[in-house]
């Protein structure tokens, strides 16, 4: 592999020059998080971070591993304040796309390139005391404890009325906490919260928040907690990142995502605040049941598919799992001619250019399942595959892959293989007509292709890493995992066929291996130094 950095951000500045860079971004709660990715690119390149803003953000950016100290005061390097709201493109860009393209042009004048605006999900570390005061107050209750954040304490365009909480929460099981700094309706459980610190810490006892988008919403999902968001004047998917386990749900309006603080329409009642209470009931008990429930969700990531390949990858898939989620980019288009069926949804997002990777991240967020099984769109999954993988996902296995030939009857995957002194992973009998493993075996790293993952861990190590887009996520995916003490799992026991190479060959191979490569060696480099002679590697370089 080519110890170089393409497209992922690199500092020019030698180690003994790197200093405390300044950040400022004074308020709000939501939009300081958000803009916390900056911090986090800086930490990664060896930089501290000072963050000046408003004392309210700071009660909980002491809990952002990347920001050491937090200050009223004091000169910023990079200054991110009105970089949102002033630009005219607020309604169509992504937060991460502001805040990183907006911190990366001020650093680039000390000699800092902070890279494109990718991987960036704002995160809250609490101490093991916090979160055990949080478990501690909910547990009196019973579970699923769901968090409602109704309102936005400023802008009635991002609130929903009190009664129509009341008649959310009758449908849903559980205890449904109320989170505002007023008094709530009867049917849900008051939690007095009267300052962001104690709000924050019952956040993190959660087994769901549903939330307007508003500063507790991102507080919640930057915890890892799983959110429900409600669409309104601003749209939470220009504000979350895929690489957090959320779910919007809107109002049927064409007003939506208006950008307006006051309504024109109804500035006392704006038209958003009406949502259906059954179907934002429907939609919570579904995302809850990745907690309560052993489904098995599949995400068919397409890219200009041969739909015969897609619907046949479909086909072996129904009986098998109990949702798919066919997740297609902005530049896919749909798939003339697929194959529907009630397990099957359609997800499209507005991005473009965003690989296997992203295209994975944006489809696993839309659906309900504990487990997550990401299948390419020529891999055809045989009779009982689906069940014997799940069958491998002990407590302590984080993801399972299965064996895979090319239609001829040819490995096309049997397990990965790395020897002593090699820097990557090969598919060991490729093209070979031996099974080279026999039972099911611990792995240093997997492949992608047909790969069933926990859904807590598929979050806790931040999903697929966003700036790898096709080729080496899955090796990154699996270092990430094992990095956090999962082990990763090969069965033979369970198998499918794998077409091959049908994405790929729409595009650049060389130059996405090329940048596969370097952006896996940015990241795993030290990891491949350390474990030369090493095989499985260990990661007590950390």
């Amino acid at each position: 592999m080519v110890r170089s950095i393409v497209n992922g951000g690199g500092n020019r500045r030698s180690r003994s020059m790197q200093k405390l860079i300044s950040v400022r971004r004074w308020l709000a709660i939501g939009d300081s998080l958000a803009a916390s990715c900056v911090a986090d690119r800086l930490h990664q390149l060896g930089h501290q971070v000072r963050w000046l803003c408003h004392p309210l953000p700071a009660t909980i950016l002491k809990w952002q591993p990347s920001i050491s100290s937090t200050s009223e005061f004091g000169y910023a390097e990079v200054d991110l304040d009105g970089i949102y709201e002033k630009d005219p493109r607020r309604a169509t860009r992504h937060f991460s796309d502001f805040f990183m393209t907006g911190a990366g042009l001020q650093l680039q004048k000390i000699g800092i390139d902070l890279g494109p605006p990718l991987n960036c999900r704002p995160r809250l570390r609490l101490p093991p005391f916090e979160l055990a005061c949080g478990q501690g107050k909910l547990s009196q209750h019973p579970r699923p404890w769901i968090m409602v954040v109704p309102r936005s304490e400023t802008y009635r365009t991002r609130q929903v009325s009190h009664g129509t909480w009341a008649e959310i929460v009758k449908r849903l099981p559980g205890t449904c906490f109320w989170t505002s700094l007023s008094e709530g309706p009867a049917e849900l459980v008051d939690l007095k919260c009267r300052n962001l610190a104690d709000l924050t810490v019952y956040l993190s006892a959660g087994d769901l928040c549903i939330s307007v988008d508003t500063g507790p919403m991102h507080i919640a999902a930057a915890l890892g907690v799983p959110v429900l968001a409600l669409g309104q004047s601003s749209s939470p998917e220009l504000h979350l990142s895929d690489q957090c386990d959320f779910m919007t749900i809107e109002p049927a309006l064409e007003c939506l995502n208006c950008q307006k603080n006051l309504c024109p329409i109804n500035p006392d009642i704006p038209p958003c605040q009406h949502f259906e209470p059954s179907y934002v009931a429907g939609w919570a008990i579904d995302k809850l049941r990745a907690r309560f429930h052993d489904d098995v969700s599949a995400v068919v990531p397409i890219y200009k598919p041969d739909v015969t390949h897609l619907n046949h990858c479909l086909e072996n898939l129904i009986p098998q799992v109990n949702e798919i989620v066919v997740s297609a980019e902005a530049d896919s288009g749909r798939p003339e001619g697929i194959m529907t069926h009630p397990k099957i949804r359609q997800v499209r997002t507005w991005k473009r250019g965003i690989g296997f990777s992203g295209n994975c991240n944006f489809g696993a967020r839309h659906t309900h399942g504990k487990f997550l099984l990401f299948v390419n769109d020529d891999c055809f999954l045989n009779e009982g595959a689906v069940e014997k993988m799940k069958g491998c996902l002990r407590p302590d296995v984080g993801a399972v892959t299965c064996l895979l030939r090319y239609p001829d009857g040819s490995i096309y995957y049997g397990g990965k293989g790395r020897a002593a002194g090699e820097r990557g992973w090969h598919h060991l009998n490729h093209r070979k007509f031996e099974t080279p493993i026999g039972h099911n075996a611990e792995q240093e790293s997997l492949c992608g292709c047909a790969l069933m993952t926990r859904r807590d861990a598929f979050y806790q190590v931040n999903a697929f890493d966003e700036t790898i887009p096709f080729y080496a996520q899955d090796d990154a995916y699996s270092l990430a995992l094992r990095s956090k003490g999962w082990k990763l799992v090969f069965t033979p026991h369970a198998s499918g066929i794998h077409v091959g190479s049908q994405t790929s060959r729409q595009m650049d191979t060389q130059a996405l291996l090329s940048n596969a490569t370097a952006q896996f060696e940015a990241r795993w480099g030290r990891y491949l130094d350390h474990n030369l002679q090493r095989v499985p590697g260990d990661f007590s370089y950390l």
